[in-house]
């Protein structure tokens, strides 16, 4: 299974992908899935489901603010 870290933009997300893929995690650039709680400018970064708790202690670490776990799986 995969999850998605949803960002306000597109620098954001390549930010994001940028770190986790320099840490080790596999993470993918991808639009979300259309939904009326997601803004039309929304971005995403797809990775592995077993990684998810690495990938916020990163995030957290760094600073990153502007991002959320899509609710559902992908």
């Amino acid at each position: 299974m995969h999850r998605m870290i949803v960002c306000r933009s597109q620098t954001d997300a390549m930010n994001i992908a940028k770190l986790l893929t320099s840490r080790g995690i596999t993470a993918i650039l991808a639009r979300p899935p259309r939904s009326a709680n997601l803004r039309s400018c929304a971005w995403g970064v797809r990775i592995a489901e077993a990684d998810m708790v690495q990938a916020e202690n990163i995030l957290n670490a760094q600073g990153f603010k502007n991002w959320k776990w899509m609710e559902n799986q992908v």
